[in-house]
């Protein structure tokens, strides 16, 4: 609970004033909440399957893997699946064999 008040809550009621104080510090889920960051991902990635062309999504591919990043492989993982959903077989082979080239590294 903060020491210092502001000139309006100093003015208020002392029974008012912690309500008001705890409903600041509830800000909802924490930052290193992730358990929705799957599903985000997911319909973000299908967004994008179904809104870029298909050389785009050969571009996209190849982003991802050059990324080489710390999320890189589940994204690959997602975007594949996306894809073979979506029926685009061809884009999923090469986002499959892109995600054996990152599993390898």
């Amino acid at each position: 609970v903060p020491q210092r008040r502001s000139r309006r809550i100093q003015s208020l009621d002392p029974d008012t004033v912690k309500p008001l104080i705890k409903d600041k510090v509830n800000h909802g889920p924490k930052k290193n909440d992730r358990s929705n960051d799957r599903t985000t991902s997911r319909e973000h990635c299908i967004h994008r399957v179904t809104t870029m062309s298909e050389k785009n999504l050969f571009r996209r591919i190849k982003v991802i893997e050059n990324a080489r990043g710390k999320h890189c492989v589940e994204k690959m993982r997602i975007f594949e699946e996306v894809l073979r959903e979506e029926g685009m077989s061809d884009l999923a082979d090469e986002a499959n064999n892109a995600l054996n080239r990152l599993l390898q590294q």
